[in-house]
C-alpha cells in the first residue's frame, strides 16, 4: 500500500533535487489525529550541528538539506482541522527552538491549510509543530515520507531486526528499489 507514496510525481523530483539523484527514504510514518488530538510543540526534526548566526545570516551561504519530510494530507485541512504549522525561514535559526519559544524573528507559526491530495515538503531544520483538532467529529489523516541523503541512515521500525517484505521488494521500480536502499556499491557500503 505505501510503494505508490515513495516516489509521487513532483515530490520524488523535488526530493532528488533537493538530496541528490541516490537519496532514499530514511522512513515513513502514517498519523490519525482524532477529535481533541493534541499536537507536538514547536520543533525541528533534524540538525547536523548548531550553526554561529552571522554564518547563517549571510546571504551567500547556503546550508545543504541532509533530510526532507513529506506531508501528504488525505484531508482537506482547515483552522480547526490540526493544521500543522510552521515558521518560514527558521531553518536558518541554526539551532532548535528553545523551551517555551514561540517563534523565530518575530514570525509565529503559520497554518498549512490546504486541500486533500496536497503535499507540504520541508527540510528537517525547519521549526514547525502539530496543533490541535478542535473538531467534534473529523479525524485528521496525514502520511508522512523522509527522504534523507545517501550518507543518513534509513530508521524502519523494528530498527535492528527490519527486513523488507520480499514480496513488496518484487513489485517495486528500479527506483523504489533505490529509495528503499538498494544502492550502487559505495565508500562505506
Amino acid at each position: 500500500m505505501w510503494l505508490p507514496y515513495l516516489d509521487l510525481p513532483g515530490v520524488i523530483e523535488l526530493a532528488e533535487a533537493a538530496l541528490g539523484a541516490d537519496c532514499h527514504v530514511i522512513g515513513q510514518t502514517a498519523w490519525r489525529s482524532h477529535p481533541g488530538f493534541i499536537g507536538a510543540d514547536l520543533h525541528l526534526d533534524y540538525l547536523v550541528m548548531e550553526l554561529p548566526p552571522a554564518l547563517l545570516a549571510d546571504p551567500a551561504f547556503r546550508l545543504p538539506m541532509q533530510i526532507g519530510t513529506a506531508h501528504l494530507y488525505l484531508d482537506a485541512i482547515d483552522a480547526d482541522l490540526c493544521p500543522t504549522l510552521v515558521i518560514p525561514g527558521s531553518h536558518r535559526a541554526g539551532r532548535p527552538p528553545r523551551p517555551d519559544e514561540n517563534q523565530w524573528q518575530d514570525r509565529a507559526p503559520e497554518p498549512v491549510l490546504c486541500r486533500a491530495g496536497d503535499v507540504l515538503f520541508f527540510r528537517s531544520e525547519l521549526w514547525h509543530a502539530g496543533s490541535r483538532n478542535r473538531t467534534a467529529d473529523r479525524t485528521r489523516y496525514l502520511l508522512q515520507v523522509h527522504y534523507g541523503r545517501r550518507m543518513v541512515a534509513q530508521k524502519f521500525s523494528p530498527y535492528l531486526y527490519w527486513r523488507f517484505d520480499p514480496a513488496v521488494l518484487a513489485a517495486c521500480s528500479a527506483r523504489q528499489r533505490r529509495l528503499l536502499g538498494e544502492h550502487a556499491p559505495a565508500e562505506y557500503d
